[in-house]
């Protein structure tokens, strides 16, 4: 089951096709980035941010938002709102390490904050397919969340 690890694995599945088709996709990096870049930045203006707490952002590091995270009270229910008007999210990682089974002995204690996190972390598009008008209906749309 996906994000669920009962073992600690390796994922190292890289044969002579893959390596050839990522040498060409490689090639397109720097534009996907700079496109993510684009559309995180667009979330970053236009997101309520009483609503949402929003990703920080270092001015001195170049993020290229492999996903857009956001954090949320009432995350299952934006979940679902967000997807009553045609809007797909996902929950990354939804088991924090210290929960996973692969894990289980490798941490003592609690931590409340990673808990917290986890219950309330949400990703919304952000791809090379998607627009800028993409992102900003995303925006109005998840604004309007009540």
């Amino acid at each position: 089951q996906k994000y669920y690890n009962k073992y600690i694995g390796y994922n190292s599945r890289l044969d002579e096709i893959q390596a050839a088709l990522l040498n060409h996709k490689l090639k397109k990096l720097d534009n996907l980035n700079s496109h993510k870049r684009k559309l995180a930045s667009l979330y970053l203006k236009n997101l309520n941010k009483d609503l949402f707490k929003l990703p920080d952002v270092n001015e001195k590091f170049e993020d290229v938002f492999h996903i857009f995270a956001v954090r949320l009270e009432r995350r299952d229910d934006f979940q679902k709102y967000l997807a009553e008007n045609g809007i797909g999210t996902i929950i990354h990682y939804p088991v924090p390490p210290h929960k996973q089974e692969a894990m289980k002995g490798l941490f003592k204690g609690n931590f409340p904050l990673t808990d917290k996190i986890h219950d309330q972390i949400i990703s919304l598009p952000c791809s090379l397919m998607h627009t800028e008008e993409n992102i900003l209906h995303v925006c109005e749309v998840a604004n309007n969340f009540g």
